[in-house]
């Protein structure tokens, strides 16, 4: 019985400090990740450090804590980004890979027009 009961306490500190389980809803992470694809997210990396340029991060959405998103970092403090005919650019840099907006979704299009 104790065994049993220092399992389950290991398993809700691990569960509730170190790691969770994500899943990846749609295509923008493609193709690194695909639709549906499930990964560990480790909790403790950034209360040591901050996400960095090119991390794959796991966010609450703000209205409603209980849904997540998977999204890469494609910028931090201080870079400019903008977005325009679809290409984002970092402090004026091109990504290598073009937007897609997931379907149903209101992605615009921000910056100058050629």
């Amino acid at each position: 019985m104790k065994t049993l009961v220092s399992a389950a306490v290991y398993a809700i500190l691990i569960v509730t400090f170190g790691f969770q389980v994500a899943r990846v809803e749609g295509q923008s992470m493609a193709p690194t990740l695909e639709d549906q694809d499930r990964l560990i997210v480790n909790k403790l990396v950034y209360r040591i450090g901050e996400p960095r340029r090119g991390d794959i991060v796991m966010l609450y959405y703000p209205l409603n804590p209980e849904k997540s998103f998977v999204k890469r970092v494609i910028a931090e403090e201080g870079d400019t980004v903008r977005i325009v005919d679809g290409r984002v650019y970092v402090n004026d840099i091109p990504l290598q890979r073009r937007l897609r907006p997931e379907p149903n979704s209101a992605a615009t299009t921000t910056g100058a027009r050629r």
